[in-house]
């Protein structure tokens, strides 16, 4: 079967456009396939091919990319994979239409083998579009056949959604291995109170605990890795899910009032080589942010907690509560800066006690009858992309950091300086509480909000750098002043 008659030529061959680059927030979105440059010959278009061609150099209408593109939000939905195949999909609609099959399927026809729940969209070109494009060619004498064929395949992808677990189950879950991870995934469930609403879901969010499982034991089977991964309490997440529900809430001004630190004439060398803060007794302990967006308040008070300390010698645990209701200029769960909720703080006459106004992870009408129990005078911002400007402010007192959170790699951290590739825009604010050096590898230690299941007990090491820094970290920093 050939996909053009001979007596017709092949259709005109075009650049197809390129896509535009993406932000490390993006997922990744690879080309259905590669369509040959303006000016291929006939034979490169497939005129004279038979079923065995290329399906790369294959010129489909423009419906099918609108298919292909339906096509993939449908199943970006669905279970990670389905033992219905393209195959199915296509000879069932071949049947409908009295086309044989076989034929027109040959070899060019794909399953849903590779898809995940949050892998990037499903590669149904070149192959399906092949297959698609030779039944539309076979029927082209009935002119309703395209919309009709998208719709049938269009729910037969809906169909394979709905299947139960049985039908869509994970392929590379099966033996022995299959009962490994289904009982890691219980244990982990249990000891992060995890519950699912129906088993459909649990058996989605087990599919991807596999999924994690398999990125974490690949990265620490390779050598000479400075960090090792780990399940935490975000193990059932996709990467897109956990972008959407614990960072992206670090938002800067577009205009604003810098306050550069007047430390410039510090000699780096004279600072100690290594700093930690959490010896000198001046970091509270761990705190957990939940699902709310409110790493700027997390921070910003943990700053004000540590400097507070080493102004009086008292460590007291402040309240992030009384930002998230109060600071107006801020947005609660929805985001916020640093640096608003120091100006909040000073024009606010305090901050008052965590115990006096407990975090409730969500926002709630502001308290205003609260003793406000520490103070501040000012804010300073931290030299922009430098290290050893960070360095000189993180020697006098803990700094709030903006940084890329999003990371797969800082999603799943577990011990180690954090090294290598990292997106770096900025879109969690942490605490910097020190530095070091390890095996050669200068680092700095960051103190997290998202409880002690992620990381070493919740605090980070990650690799220092000049610049914008590892994950962007250099770029936005500024830390309280109480005098």
């Amino acid at each position: 079967m050939r996909l053009f008659p001979t007596s017709r030529k092949a259709p005109a061959l075009g650049p197809r456009n390129v896509q535009p680059a993406r932000t490390c927030s993006q997922a990744r979105s690879p080309a259905f396939f590669q369509i040959p440059q303006a000016g291929a010959s006939a034979k490169d278009a497939g005129e004279s091919s038979d079923v065995g061609l290329d399906p790369r150099r294959v010129h489909a209408p423009k419906h099918l990319d609108r298919l292909a593109a339906n096509a993939n939000q449908v199943f970006h939905a669905l279970p990670r994979r389905s033992l219905f195949s393209w195959n199915f999909i296509i000879a069932a609609f071949a049947k409908n239409r009295h086309v044989d099959a076989e034929e027109v399927i040959a070899e060019e026809s794909i399953t849903g083998d590779n898809v995940g729940v949050d892998s990037p969209p499903l590669r149904v070109g070149p192959k399906l579009k092949l297959s698609v494009y030779k039944l539309t060619r076979a029927s082209a004498k009935q002119s309703s056949m395209a919309s009709n064929m998208i719709a049938l395949i269009l729910i037969l992808l809906v169909v394979v959604g709905a299947a139960p677990f049985a039908i869509a189950r994970p392929a590379a879950l099966e033996g022995d291995r299959a009962l490994e991870i289904k009982n890691m995934f219980e244990d982990w469930a249990a000891k992060h109170d995890k519950s699912y609403s129906s088993d459909w879901e649990k058996a989605r969010r087990l599919m991807v605990f596999s999924d994690t499982l398999a990125y974490i034991e690949k990265h620490n089977a390779q050598p000479n890795t400075t960090f090792t991964l780990g399940l935490n309490k975000f193990s059932d997440l996709t990467n897109a899910e956990f972008r959407a529900n614990y960072v992206g809430k670090f938002k800067p001004p577009r205009y604003q009032d810098r306050r550069p630190a007047k430390d410039v004439d510090v000699d780096v060398s004279s600072l100690p080589t290594s700093l930690d803060w959490r010896q000198e007794g001046a970091v509270t302990p761990i705190k957990d942010q939940g699902q709310c967006g409110s790493c700027w308040a997390f921070s910003a008070i943990a700053s004000i907690e540590s400097a507070h300390f080493l102004a009086t010698k008292e460590l007291v645990s402040l309240s992030e509560q009384q930002l998230i209701d109060c600071d107006t200029v801020d947005q609660g769960c929805q985001g916020g800066f640093p640096d608003d909720a120091f100006k909040f703080v000073v024009e606010n006459g305090g901050v008052t006690t965590e115990e006096a106004y407990p975090y409730t992870g969500f926002a709630g009408s502001c308290n205003t009858n609260k003793n406000k129990v520490v103070e501040i005078t000012g804010y300073k911002d931290v030299t922009k992309d430098s290290a050893d400007a960070l360095m000189k402010a993180v020697s006098k007192t803990p700094v709030t950091v903006g940084i890329c959170g999003s990371d797969q790699n800082f999603q799943n951290y577990r011990s180690g300086i954090l090294s290598g590739q990292c997106c770096n825009s900025r879109d969690h604010a942490v605490l910097v509480i020190g530095y070091g050096t390890e095996g050669g590898m200068p680092y700095w230690i960051i103190k997290n909000s998202w409880g002690t299941s992620w990381g070493e007990d919740g605090f980070m090491k990650i690799k220092k750098k000049d610049g914008e820094g590892m994950c962007g970290m250099n770029g936005q920093s500024s830390y309280p002043t109480t005098s």
